[in-house]
């Protein structure tokens, strides 16, 4: 249908940019959940999507009547500002506590 390509070929360059967010938020999340921050990780993908992303997503793209573009055009930045806030929990942890923690946990266990 000439439609549907009409449409992805609209949001195929704003897919494209949201791409190396959800590489960088999956390699950010994995970090942190390395780090038994499991929880960490829940806060920050709940508060930005939940409180942040879907209501501007909601607000743009069936408010304003933005539609699916609009949803890919609010997606990069939901994500960038994801990464950063995943980047300031890595940056913040406490490395030496954690890896301190873990030694213990494995020499108990052993």
């Amino acid at each position: 249908d000439e439609e549907v390509v009409e449409g992805c070929l609209r949001i195929w360059p704003k897919m494209s940019i949201y791409i190396p967010f959800i590489t960088i938020f999956c390699i950010s999340s994995g970090i942190l959940k390395a780090l038994a921050l499991q929880w960490t990780v829940a806060v920050i993908v709940f508060a930005c999507n939940w409180c942040l992303a879907i209501p501007a997503i909601l607000y743009f793209a069936v408010r304003q009547g933005g539609g699916v573009d609009a949803i890919w055009s609010v997606m990069p930045f939901a994500y960038a500002f994801m990464d950063l806030v995943f980047f300031i929990a890595i940056y913040s942890a406490d490395w030496k506590a954690i890896g301190d923690k873990a030694r213990k946990r494995r020499k108990l266990s052993i």
